[in-house]
């Protein structure tokens, strides 16, 4: 009896454990597939871009995917947010100017991957440098 006692708690605990990890897995996967899945890829590629980090106020930040390609997991996702202070990229150290300065990005996603972030038409985020 003691012997199949233990047998039957073991085998529940290995049920529980593989049913976590598969949960967690799943959770992983949503995250960066589908419409929802960019929209988070983008807004944490945001949240951790230079200008943002520098000076973005949180409470402006607004994300939404606004368009899907022909090849399968890539979209298009726009954003857009204020910063305290005008310019680009990391701005320690730099003199700026005291304005509310409102941003528009325009991301691209694919396979859960940001592979292109262009920010007010103008500047590169993820090369980090004004495009020409």
């Amino acid at each position: 009896m003691d012997r199949t006692l233990g047998i039957f708690s073991l085998s529940a605990l290995v049920l529980v454990v593989a049913t976590a990890a598969m949960l967690t897995s799943t959770a992983g996967q949503q995250a960066t597939t589908g419409p929802d899945g960019a929209a988070y890829v983008a807004k944490s590629f945001i949240l951790n871009e230079p200008t943002f980090k520098f000076d973005g106020m949180m409470d402006t930040l607004r994300v939404n995917v606004t368009g899907t390609y022909p090849d399968p997991g890539m979209y298009e996702v726009t954003g857009d947010f204020t910063c305290a202070h005008g310019g680009y990229g990391d701005r320690n150290g730099m003199m700026v100017t005291e304005a509310l300065t409102p941003h528009d990005c325009r991301i691209i996603v694919q396979e859960g991957k940001v592979t292109s972030a262009v920010m007010d038409g103008t500047y590169d985020m993820v090369a980090q440098k004004i495009i020409v």
